[in-house]
């Protein structure tokens, strides 16, 4: 009987146990249920964040494609005006008489000095010399 009375003094205290733990269960199971939430929300925003970029990822590549289609055909067209450029292009310069006259003395003293030098003869003899066939070349490009 003792051991009766025991036992049920035992069942009625964890009963008792069991139901003051309730409003702690409550909580805890409350606690899980928001946990559970954030963690799935989470997982959503983070699958529409990965959505995204994968979709950006897209347009930036048909970007850089469709601009490296471009700088391809610009070096194209670069590379056909190289081509054609000695045939087509053309300079003129006008330049005045005086400098002119200048031009044909600083070309003139420019080759001067080092034929001296080679030739051993004094500069002064070889630029005062009459060269007409000293002249700078022109050409038209």
């Amino acid at each position: 009987m003792m051991n009766d009375v025991e036992n049920e003094v035992e069942e009625q205290q964890a009963e008792d146990g069991s139901v003051n733990r309730v409003p702690e269960l409550k909580q805890l199971s409350e606690d899980i249920d928001k946990a559970t939430n954030t963690f799935i929300n989470a997982t959503l925003e983070l699958e529409s964040a990965i959505q995204q970029y994968q979709r950006a990822e897209a347009q930036l590549g048909g970007a850089v494609t469709t601009t490296g289609k471009k700088v391809d055909t610009i070096n194209q067209h670069i590379d056909k005006v190289m081509e054609n450029a000695p045939t087509k292009l053309k300079v003129s310069v006008n330049v005045n008489d005086a400098d002119w006259q200048k031009i044909q003395e600083l070309f003139v003293h420019s080759i001067s000095q080092p034929l001296a030098r080679r030739t051993g003869f004094p500069y002064s003899q070889i630029k005062d010399r009459d060269t007409p066939h000293v002249s700078l070349y022109t050409q038209t490009y």
